[in-house]
């Protein structure tokens, strides 16, 4: 009877141990995890940056090549206005205010 005894406290203690043991890699396991997850979010982070720079570049760069071309534009506008009668040259007036409030709006920074 004291074998049997002892060698169900042997596995207990053995089924103890495993599920401590068990235990203890979980917690690194998390650990790791953590660590890597934390490393691929700072990349994703930085890949962010790195594309809303680039972005930033490109909407600059087409601003600045449409920017000659719409100044040509308003400035025939700004001719045909004057050639128009006055309420056409009213209707006229008011879409180019909505169209540049609406310019303002979308694109505060717009000049």
């Amino acid at each position: 009877m004291v074998d049997v005894t002892k060698g169900l406290r042997d596995a207990g203690y053995i089924a103890l141990g495993m599920g401590v043991m068990a235990f203890q890699k979980s917690q690194v396991r998390r650990v790791e995890w953590t660590k890597q997850f934390e490393t691929q979010r700072k990349q994703v982070e930085a890949q962010a940056v790195e594309a809303k720079d680039q972005l930033g570049k490109l909407v600059k760069g087409v601003e600045e090549r449409w920017e000659p071309v719409l100044k040509q534009f308003e400035a025939r506008l700004d001719e045909i206005e004057k050639r128009l009668p006055d309420q056409a040259a009213t209707v006229v007036k008011q879409a180019r205010e909505f169209q540049a409030d609406l310019v303002q709006r979308l694109n505060p920074n717009a000049a």
